[in-house]
């Protein structure tokens, strides 16, 4: 078994990739563009809830939602496993995604 040093402790290669993969997950949501639906043009201001092409609501293709779901499998898994750093990572993430709403 490979292990994988991370932030002050080590990770085993299954908790390892898992913590890629919700790395990849969380980087997707945030760095993700919003869009008019009717247009689909990517809007071009920051902050902004509505197109400035025709006051659309802005969309998102990956919602809020989705990411929940997917962050509470990689949670059940951890809990499955014993994966507790991963436990512990995405309990931060659905935390700060639940102060957010």
């Amino acid at each position: 078994m490979r292990l994988l040093f991370l932030a002050g402790g080590w990770v085993g290669n299954s908790c390892g990739r898992l913590l890629a993969e919700v790395n990849k997950l969380t980087t997707r949501y945030y760095l993700q563009d919003f869009y008019c639906p009717k247009t689909h043009l990517v809007s071009k201001q920051l902050c902004s809830m509505y197109s400035t092409y025709n006051a659309e609501k802005l969309s998102m293709n990956f919602n809020p939602s989705e990411m929940k779901k997917q962050l509470f499998i990689f949670y059940k898994i951890a809990k499955i496993y014993h994966f507790d750093y991963l436990q512990l990572i995405v309990e931060e993430l659905l935390q700060k995604d639940n102060d957010t709403e």
